[in-house]
């Protein structure tokens, strides 16, 4: 039974540091599928300048941005309600579960900014707006690349190391 306990604890911050490495590459994901998913809007707006509801259709069914629930959520709120296309955009950014865990309030407002322009301006300027975004939020996925692969390894240390004191002091 002693040991039994010994092991729950011992386990405890061997969790949490695997848990913080997970959330860490996660975030770095994210911020992947948020530049594919910019890159893709402006080819769309190069070549086919489609209607904002046919660019979200066409983005909720590529493959790649399925754990961007927030596109499928605007999606289905574009088909049951009257509100403008930036008001559904705000309001299924805003309540995305990966989203709001993943990322700090900066990052959701400039993916919302993003949102609030599609369709507001001409193609041109549109164009311009997604090549600003797509730079901005590159440097942000290798900043997330980055921190995931140094606080990675620290996370996972400082757990193993928890781990090896707990069971030093309950044994």
């Amino acid at each position: 039974m002693r040991y039994a306990a010994i092991a729950c604890f011992v386990f405890i911050p061997l969790i949490w540091s695997s848990e913080k490495v997970k959330g860490l590459r996660l975030r770095a994901e994210l911020f992947q599928e948020i530049c594919h998913m910019l890159t893709t809007v402006k080819m769309r707006l190069q070549f086919d300048n489609p209607t904002t509801g046919e660019l979200i259709s066409s983005l909720c069914r590529e493959e790649r941005l399925k754990r961007l629930g927030f596109l499928t959520a605007c999606f289905d709120s574009l088909k049951g309600k009257g509100d403008s296309f930036h008001k559904m955009w705000e309001q299924a950014v805003r309540t995305d579960e990966m989203i709001k865990k993943y990322f700090p309030s900066a990052d959701v407002n400039a993916l919302v900014s993003f949102g609030n322009t599609l369709g507001t301006t001409d193609t041109a300027c549109q164009l311009e707006f997604c090549e600003k975004c797509i730079g901005q939020f590159e440097e942000k996925r290798a900043a997330a690349i980055s921190e995931k692969t140094r606080l990675g390894k620290m996370y996972i240390t400082l757990g193993m190391a928890a781990a090896f004191t707990l069971l030093i002091l309950l044994i």
